[in-house]
């Protein structure tokens, strides 16, 4: 067993004498790795990098000082890939991430985790398409989702980036198809400062999001594992990276002077569909967290307050939508959202608040949403 405790080294940190030099054309890629105990998977995750047609890229792993075979499985590679390990303990993975990041020398940065993997083609394409826009600062695309055997179940198509739904929790890019340019993430300032500890892919996409585009490709780029001990499925850690979600909304987004300003509705309105989403995943695997954010949703007021909203405000001026519906109707995306909403309540409004909502109101919120009738 290789001790954990403390271990900072670069390994095969020269180039192979068998492999070619890279010309100016071909860009160093920076592929992350943060795990801790990921060996069940790992294998299937290195492979995918070994098998890459673009061969001039550096593979960063960041280790919480794993105490089961990932760091012998990792060895058994030293002489095939150009690895930078450090296994040292963190903060959890937001920390763990933020290390790795911190360390790529790469002008294009990717993730492989352990539970994914990069098609055979995925670094040759992003390095193209980075040399074909220089401008853009993130390139995102479409995953194959697999099990935990890595059994291919489904195709995740994406769409085109959208801030506005990215923040109302209507739309989310797939990481493990991600690609970011490096120097742009240092002009955010991402590298120098943090906004918060636990939510790092919230915070980048964010940054980019303001000064930056981020250009979808209609292609699949990685597998995406679901299974039960991934970390998106506990809850706890759900719910903290959530917080910090939130705060990144409260503190930066909406920030006086930033892109979308200070404004309070809006603000309010994709703080609510974030809590809302995460309500859907943590009931959908009868997560016992779920109860806790409902108790918070309901002492946040946002959904009372949303529902109440309508009163006296026309839903249909003579000059088309007002103001308030139309950035309502931004930050919420399409009816997807406010269906969900009203799926979830009964479940999360208390009897006694429901009763207090007059048929005027729900009237005005049926015709706003375009749906057939509000309970």
């Amino acid at each position: 067993m290789v001790n954990s405790e403390v271990i900072a080294k670069s390994v095969g940190s020269s180039r192979r004498p068998w492999s070619t030099p890279p010309s100016a054309s071909e860009p160093l890629v920076s592929v992350m790795l943060f795990c801790r105990n990921a060996a069940k998977t790992l294998r299937r995750s290195i492979d995918s990098l070994t098998n890459q047609t673009y061969r001039n890229f550096e593979y960063v792993v960041q280790d919480a000082a794993s105490t089961d075979q990932t760091l012998e499985i990792l060895k058994e590679f030293e002489g095939r890939l150009d690895i930078r390990l450090v296994s040292e303990p963190d903060n959890g993975p937001a920390d763990g991430f933020f290390r790795a990041l911190r360390r790529c020398k790469g002008d294009i940065i990717a993730t492989c985790l352990a539970d994914e993997e990069l098609l055979p083609d995925a670094l040759e394409r992003a390095v193209r398409i980075f040399g074909e826009r220089p401008y853009i600062g993130a390139i995102t695309g479409d995953a194959y989702i697999t099990d935990g055997a890595g059994q291919i179940q489904s195709v995740y198509k994406s769409s085109t980036f959208s801030f506005a739904k990215y923040l109302s929790a209507e739309y989310c890019p797939y990481w493990s198809s991600s690609f970011f340019c490096a120097s742009a993430l240092r002009t955010v300032g991402l590298l120098e400062s943090r906004w918060s500890p636990d939510s790092l892919e919230f915070e980048i996409w964010c940054r980019l999001a303001e000064d930056y585009e981020i250009v979808y490709v209609p292609e699949v780029f990685s597998k995406y594992g679901i299974h039960e001990g991934q970390l998106s499925n506990q809850g706890r850690r759900a719910l903290v990276e959530l917080n910090s979600r939130l705060q990144i909304i409260r503190e930066h987004v909406f920030r006086p002077g930033g892109l979308l300003g200070d404004n309070e509705s809006w603000r309010d309105r994709c703080i609510l569909l974030q809590q809302i989403n995460l309500l859907q995943h943590l009931l959908a695997y009868n997560s016992p967290e779920a109860v806790q954010l409902q108790n918070q949703i309901k002492q946040s007021g946002l959904l009372e307050e949303f529902l109440h909203a309508r009163k006296g405000i026309p839903i249909n001026g003579l000059d088309g939508q007002p103001a308030y519906a139309a950035l309502a109707r931004s930050a919420l995306g399409s009816a997807g959202f406010a269906y969900s909403l009203l799926l979830f309540y009964r479940r999360v409004v208390p009897r006694s608040i429901r009763a207090r909502i007059s048929a005027t109101q729900k009237e005005q919120l049926k015709r706003f949403l375009g749906l057939p009738r509000v309970i």
